[in-house]
């Protein structure tokens, strides 16, 4: 096709070539690009996918890492914490009272004072059970000793929010007594993360174990 001096020479969906005289004498000729083909396209849209989910594996790879140790260091700081306050209460009291019959109660008096410890709903309460008007020393230690004995007004010594506390499970105290010894308490417990916090992970992250011996001054 010829028109105002261009030769236009059609060609298929490849482009078109364009042929223009032009009075010096010189040929100008000019090839239209060719456009991306399908091929080429999902080759493009392939690359870029993969690309981008190894990219988000490689962040949610560092955010579960960083969850992980964050629920760790939660299970080491709550489980250090309670032996340490276990510890101090026994080590400087004057006498270790009692444990209840599951060994999940104990109970140590310092200076007429009664601080009782008890594993209970996975959890571990401290309370300071005092004794009733005209009860007997005897009655006072079967009523306090036993795991149904109602706490007054406890403490709970591990974090309990659903979203960055523990659970204490398998919790126990034993006494060890021998003649011309002071009592030795065993105390043994297993923290693990509360079953609401970090959903997805919990299950692999092992609880810990914490157990210590304890002597009376």
């Amino acid at each position: 096709m010829k028109k105002n001096g261009f030769t236009l020479i059609s060609r298929a969906s490849k482009g078109f070539t364009l042929i223009s005289r032009a009075s010096n004498g010189f040929t100008l000729i000019s090839r239209a690009s060719k456009g991306f083909t399908l091929m080429e396209l999902l080759v493009v849209i392939a690359v870029l996918s993969v690309t981008g989910i190894l990219v988000l594996y490689i962040l949610t790879s560092s955010l579960r890492g960083n969850n992980r140790a964050q629920i760790l260091s939660q299970i080491k700081k709550n489980g250090q914490a309670v032996l340490e306050t276990i510890d101090k209460t026994v080590r400087n009291s004057d006498n270790v009272v009692c444990t209840s019959g599951s060994n999940t109660t104990l109970i140590v008096v310092k200076g007429g004072v009664y601080t009782r410890y008890r594993f209970d709903s996975n959890r571990i309460y401290q309370d300071s059970p005092e004794t009733g008007d005209d009860e007997t020393s005897k009655d006072f230690k079967n009523r306090v000793c036993t795991d149904g004995n109602p706490l007054v007004s406890p403490n709970t010594l591990v974090d309990v929010n659903q979203a960055t506390g523990v659970s204490v499970i398998n919790g126990s105290f034993t006494i060890d007594s021998a003649p011309g010894y002071k009592d030795i308490v065993t105390v043994k417990f297993t923290v693990r993360a509360n079953t609401q916090a970090y959903s997805g992970i919990i299950g692999a992250i092992d609880s810990e174990t914490f157990n210590t011996s304890i002597g009376l001054r």
